[in-house]
């Protein structure tokens, strides 16, 4: 299986920021370790970016359209004014 792995934001779009950590750059950390812990179960993996650049969404899609990607995931993650923030959000989009 090859899962196309999408950290979010990166380059001049650093996501939300809160105390100077930015999304994009948690995000990264996220989908590398997502991406190696896929490799170990037998998966193949496409990183749309491994390092803190801007892509358009348009080039990310173009890269897991263009590897015939099995699955896309983009990683984010929000932020929240909650002083216990929890969960998860999911977007699913069927072909």
């Amino acid at each position: 299986m090859v899962i196309c792995v999408d950290p979010g934001h990166g380059g001049t779009d650093p996501g939300a920021v809160v105390n100077d950590v930015r999304e994009a750059d948690i995000a990264l950390d996220y989908a590398r370790a997502i991406g190696e812990a896929l490799e170990t179960r037998g998966c193949t993996i496409l990183y749309t970016r491994l390092e803190d650049e801007t892509l358009t969404l348009a080039a990310r899609a173009r890269a897991a359209n263009e590897a015939a990607a099995d699955a896309f995931l983009s990683v984010h993650c929000n932020a929240s004014v909650s002083t216990d923030p929890h969960g998860f959000q999911v977007f699913h989009a069927a072909r």
